[in-house]
């Protein structure tokens, strides 16, 4: 069983979301998933390119809650994995708790993966309450 969460007044915990933005038309949807986060957070993003960059701090450095966000541009290599230990290694060593998400079409499958990805989405970003939840559960002792 779960511990009981720490309330969320009372979450100390250094807290960090790293993305991997392939898709840039993703990014207003994420924008609106990231600001359901209850408690401060740094924002590490990685993109493959200037334009995705420049799209990423003009959308992204107004979410509420943002303490710090970074934006590094990556080769497409490892795909979402390769991002978050290379170009934010001694960021989320700082860090208490990491969400790791990304951009997720799937093309590879056939077909965009619209409902999978929002799937994804709203189970770990669905609503600020989940998230105090899951972050207090973190805190809590074991």
């Amino acid at each position: 069983p779960l511990p009981a969460p720490v309330p969320l007044e009372l979450i100390s915990l250094k807290v960090g979301v790293m993305a991997h933005i392939f898709y840039p038309d993703l990014i207003e949807e994420l924008a609106s998933s990231l600001e359901q986060m209850p408690v401060p957070y740094r924002l590490m993003v990685s993109v493959v390119d200037d334009v995705a960059a420049e799209q990423v701090r003009a959308r992204l450095a107004q979410l509420p809650k943002l303490i710090d966000l970074q934006v590094a541009k990556v080769a497409n290599r490892g795909r979402d994995i390769a991002p978050l230990m290379l170009a934010f290694e001694s960021s989320i060593q700082e860090l208490d708790v990491v969400g790791h998400i990304h951009t997720k079409k799937s093309l590879y499958t056939g077909g965009v993966q619209e409902q999978w990805r929002r799937y994804l989405l709203s189970s770990l970003f669905g609503d600020r309450d989940r998230l105090a939840w899951l972050l207090g559960v973190l805190q809590a002792p074991p």
